[in-house]
């Protein structure tokens, strides 16, 4: 048995395995083809008009529930009562059909000849019995008379004679035992033999025959009476032929089932006239010199007669299936129904009414003409219509409105979510067609209005952004019409129904597009529902006043499927939120705030274990979030992963110089083992925040932030060891990259550079901030950094007014107070102003102003969120740089700037 350990390893393997192949598909373009033509083969299905159950309609002889109206033209049978009249004198006119079955005189015959053959076997079987026990009889007594003749003495007689008397009360015996038996035999023969004459042959009529042992002549001569007789045509009875006595009837006769007409019925017998004639022809054959009965013998002659009479049956016979088609065919023949056309809004049946025969019959109709079978070329219709639609959604949205970023997990998600919501509105047909058959209280709009059309628009608005989800519910309120149109719907006129359907969709979309920005935590997805769910009704209230619907139990449904659809989408999004959010690694507001909280254990050893490093990107963070939104870029995302991107230094903290209270441990290693420790501490930060499992969002920003920025410091400090020799490999001094792809990236790139360059200028006033914010800017752009995303020339300037009002306003100047005596800071409630030691500053003891921390206090801007939020130090008494001076470069670094002692800040120090 596996111990709990093992199990949780191969759970870990096995999490970790569906993670690579999540991540391999979200983000390999070769598999974009297929999947968007797996798409569009699961969309034309799902749109594919295809409805097995229909609408309900009520049954004959129901009450309506509601008034029915024509939705389109259609065209009904509707009968005609002159020709019904000509159809039923048609049918009148057709004789009925008999079969005559030549199977009745065979079986009669035969059954006559089995029977004779039987008990005539019988007969000659007791007879030679009878005959057999005298031949015995007498062969035993003659011999015993001959020995009786032969004896002399009278004891020997007398012993004779009472063996001969016993011998003949022995044979007598067993005569009387053997003709029992045989009579015994002919007593069942004769019983199965009555059972196939019939009940009307008397037991007596067999004796009778049985006395002259069933002569085969005179079984000749009956089976010639019965096929005479069997000649005619024989009815069971023939009062059912006196209806018939006009029109005659058809006759199918054997051997090639050709229908005659027979309009003499006095041809056709019963059975009583055919006993009759064959009684007639018997007595004639009796008194013939061919009769096999001797003439007189008036026993043997009425026996004949009864077993005659009883085999005499009807020959034909009555054909319902023949009849009914002769007369259906007759029927047919005269068309009785004509064609009348139903006018689009015409009423068919209003509320309350009584539904006839050929009401449910035009409603049967009007639901046929409505579906539309999946033929091909509603499917190449289907096709087309969304091939066309996914390729306008792919160029307007990647293209031209440039609401994607082009990545493939943004394309995959917006079609798994089209497909999902297209699957669910068609759900949603199919379940309310079963509904309306045995339920038809709400009306059929009422369902369609309660589509929860809004979910995939707030979807793709959380996950992806705001012009994706305006997009995204255009094409699916176009695509809900499409699926409206193939349905039954009958509440409103057909073509303003999809209308209606189209208009709410697109409107609950858009409105839902637009009130999603604002979620920050799971209760915001319910708010947004209740706004979406507050304007379907007033939307739905302004479509129901445009149609006549009765103020009522339906009137009041149409509202309720409009506040449904608001509320179902809310409960549909908080539901698959998280699903979502996992499969497709998206860092969701609500996720974001939680990993911005300073709770977060990976924070929490950043301001424990790297203070300077904690406050440089707590700084940082504040910067891009105060530019990201007026350039398109996500702030939230931006904040929290500018909170994370040096978390790698936790591993070396003090190789960095905000981190040090120390000797400068660089010093002792050579430049290309200094720059291996400051690129390694990205590779350590992509780790950590992959282990931590912040999202690929998040590590992708990590990862690039840096670009493929080169080392300057160091560089040049191997270039100065080398001397004459060889420069050394530029590869070993550059970061891996790659370099920025979003604007996040782009962002965090530039802020972290800018407030490293600022924190290391000796004087901080506002126009060499600026000045050193553009440069830094300016030498990013220059060096391709920002190459990979989309930022133009006007975010760049956006982004250098930003961080130069935020750094202004962090590193601004404020005067120096004396020490002496009891002293209290301006903030303080005495209203007295602190005092400082006239100490001079680390910069003029030639430290480095970056180790400073908790030396020197500042004020803050009210007007800068970021400059309020952060405890970054400053160098206030810093000496005063030269006019002449050039700014440093955040990117090469002085030997003044990063004395011995002091650990260069990575890249920007």
């Amino acid at each position: 048995m596996k111990s709990p350990s093992t199990s949780k390893r191969e759970l870990k393997r096995i999490r970790k395995l569906l993670n690579r192949v999540r991540e391999a598909s979200l983000q390999s373009p070769y598999l974009y083809g297929p999947l968007a033509a797996l798409l569009a083969t699961a969309l034309v299905l799902l749109l594919t008009p295809f409805d097995p159950l229909g609408e309900s309609i009520p049954e004959v002889g129901q009450i309506a529930r509601r008034d029915y109206r024509a939705p389109h033209d259609f065209s009904v049978e509707v009968s005609d009562p002159a020709a019904e009249a000509r159809a039923r004198e048609a049918v009148a006119r057709t004789p009925r059909v008999y079969r005559l079955d030549p199977d009745v005189s065979e079986k009669q015959i035969t059954t006559l000849r089995e029977t004779f053959a039987e008990l005539r076997d019988r007969c000659r079987e007791r007879e030679r019995l009878r005959e057999q026990l005298r031949r015995e009889q007498r062969e035993e007594l003659d011999e015993l008379m001959v020995q009786l003749d032969e004896a002399r003495d009278a004891n020997t007689r007398r012993e004779i004679e009472d063996e001969i008397a016993a011998a003949r009360v022995r044979h007598a015996e067993k005569r009387d035992e053997a003709l029992q038996h045989a009579q015994d035999a002919f007593a069942t023969a004769r019983s199965e033999a009555l059972a196939r004459l019939g009940p009307d042959t008397r037991p007596s009529s067999l004796e009778a025959l049985a006395l002259s042992c069933f002569p085969e002549t005179i079984e000749k001569q009956m089976v010639f009476l019965l096929e005479g007789v069997f000649e005619s045509d024989i009815i069971g009875d023939k009062a059912e032929l006196s209806t018939e006595i006009e029109r005659g009837i058809d006759i199918i006769r054997p051997p090639h089932d050709e229908t005659v007409h027979q309009g003499n019925l006095q041809l056709i017998i019963d059975r009583s006239e055919a006993r009759r004639r064959v009684t007639g022809a018997a007595h004639r054959l009796f008194a013939s010199r061919q009769s096999a009965v001797d003439r007189g013998d008036v026993v043997l002659e009425e026996a004949i007669l009864d077993v005659l009479t009883g085999l005499v049956a009807p020959n034909l016979r009555f054909d319902h299936e023949a009849t009914r088609e002769a007369r259906a065919k007759a029927r047919a023949g005269i068309k009785t129904t004509r064609q009348e056309t139903i006018r689009a809004e015409q009423s068919i049946i209003e509320k309350g009414q009584v539904v006839t025969s050929e009401i449910r019959n035009t409603l049967e109709e009007m639901q046929r003409s409505r579906k539309t079978p999946a033929t091909w070329r509603s499917i190449a219709g289907i096709t087309m219509l969304v091939v066309l639609l996914l390729a306008l959604f792919h160029v307007v949205g990647v293209y031209q409105v440039r609401m994607l970023r082009r990545r493939w997990r943004d394309l995959v998600f917006m079609g798994t979510v089209l497909l999902a919501m297209v699957a669910l509105l068609r759900l949603n047909v199919a379940v309310t067609g079963g509904l309306l058959r045995v339920w038809d209280l709400v009306p059929l709009g009422a369902y369609y209005f309660a589509m929860p059309f809004a979910a995939g628009a707030m979807f793709v608005r959380i996950f992806v952004g705001a012009r994706a989800a305006v997009v995204f519910a255009v094409i699916l309120a176009l695509f809900s019409g499409v699926l409206v149109h193939g349905s039954t719907a009958t509440d409103f006129h057909f073509g303003r129904l999809t209308y209606y359907t189209v208009v709410l969709a697109l409107v609950s979309g858009l409105l839902a597009a637009v009130r999603s920005s604002a979620i920050r935590q799971r209760s915001d997805i319910i708010h947004a529902g209740l706004v979406v769910a507050g304007f379907n009704v007033l939307l739905v209230l302004s479509f129901v006043l445009l149609e006549p619907v009765v103020f009522g139990t339906d009137f009041v449904a149409y509202l309720a499927g409009g506040a449904l659809s608001g509320l179902g989408s809310a409960l549909v999004v908080g539901a698959l939120a998280p699903v979502f959010e996992w499969a497709f690694d998206y860092p969701s507001s609500i996720k974001l705030l939680e990993l911005g909280s300073h709770n977060h254990p990976l924070l929490k050893r950043l301001i424990l274990e790297a203070p300077g490093t904690y406050h440089h990107s707590f700084l940082v963070s504040s910067m891009v979030e105060s530019a990201a939104e007026p350039i398109r870029a996500d702030p939230l995302l931006a904040r929290v992963a500018a909170l994370y991107h040096d978390v790698g230094k936790l591993k070396n903290p003090s190789y960095f110089g905000e981190n040090q209270r120390g000797a400068n441990r660089h010093d002792r290693l050579q430049p290309t083992m200094s720059a291996l420790i400051l690129r390694t501490h990205l590779r350590d930060s992509v780790k950590e925040v992959t282990k931590m499992g912040l999202g690929k969002d998040i590590c992708d920003i990590v990862e690039q932030h840096h670009g493929t920025t080169r080392i300057e410091y160091f560089y040049k400090k191997a270039c100065e060891a080398g001397g004459d020799g060889p420069p050394p490999l530029e590869s070993d001094f550059r970061y891996p990259g790659p370099k920025p792809q979003s604007r996040e990236a782009a962002l965090v790139m530039l802020a972290d550079s800018v407030e490293a360059a600022v924190r290391s200028m000796p004087e901080k006033g506002p126009e060499r901030i600026r000045g050193m914010v553009s440069r830094v800017v300016v030498d990013k752009f220059t060096d391709g950094q920002l190459d990979a995303c989309d930022l133009t020339l006007r975010n760049l300037n956006h982004i250098e007014k930003v961080f130069t009002h935020i750094l202004q306003g962090v590193y601004h100047a404020r005067p120096t107070y004396p020490v002496s005596g009891r002293s209290a800071t301006p903030d303080t409630p005495s209203g007295r102003t602190t005092r400082r030691s006239q100490q001079a500053s680390p910069r003029s003891r030639g430290g480095d102003p970056r180790t400073t921390t908790g030396q020197t206090k500042h004020h803050l801007k009210p007007e800068s969120a970021a400059a309020r939020s952060s405890l970054a130090p400053s160098d206030a008494n810093a000496v005063p740089k030269r006019p002449n001076e050039p700014a440093p470069n955040p990117d090469t670094p002085s030997r003044r700037d990063n004395p011995p002692g002091k650990a260069p800040r990575d890249q920007d120090s």
